[in-house]
């Protein structure tokens, strides 16, 4: 369950505060504080046998305190990109569907073996295309990765309806038995 900024906000402040009072209790367990200054209740921590109980007790409240601090800070990921959105409903391709796309126009590219295809989604209609090939011997670089450049941002849109708007081609060393499944 992913938490609204305002309820993130609270929950942030609270765990801010029980740490704080952790701090304390602590302190207080070791006679950090004068003992006329505490409250009656911070008495109970500090004449008793068990104040190594008590600062145990705090310590493990602030460790899991610290932990839910952090907690769900990492996004999902996306696994589509969203063409069209109304008040009706929407429609959305997802990452495997361009992928495919992506790898149908460079099966017939000649001169290349497809290492990896990568697709990230980057905003409304629009991803990044991060291609992995090899290169035979016999191509010239430069011209083949202009072309293909231009070629598969207009490929991916006219079929997709979705701009590859950034595009990144590593080339890999030619290898003997390229991976089957792209």
């Amino acid at each position: 369950m992913k938490m609204s900024v305002g309820t993130r906000i609270v929950f942030s402040l609270f765990l801010i505060v029980i740490l704080a009072l952790c701090g304390l209790v602590i302190a207080a367990s070791f006679g950090a504080f004068a003992v006329e200054d505490i409250l009656a209740l911070a008495h109970g921590f500090t004449d008793t046998g068990f104040k190594y109980i008590w600062a145990a007790a705090a310590l493990f409240l602030a460790i899991i305190a610290l932990c839910l601090l952090f907690f769900h800070t990492k996004e999902a990921p996306v696994t589509a990109v969203v063409l069209d959105n109304s008040a009706d409903g929407s429609v959305a391709v997802s990452v495997e569907a361009l992928r495919e796309l992506a790898n149908h126009y460079l099966k017939n590219v000649q001169g290349i073996v497809i290492q990896r295809i990568d697709i990230v989604p980057l905003a409304y209609k629009s991803i990044r295309l991060n291609l992995a090939i090899s290169v035979r011997p016999e191509v010239q670089v430069p011209e083949l990765t202009k072309r293909i450049s231009e070629e598969i941002k207009q490929y991916v849109e006219t079929y997709s309806g979705i701009s590859a708007d950034q595009l990144h081609i590593r080339i890999l060393p030619l290898k003997q038995n390229p991976p089957a499944a792209v």
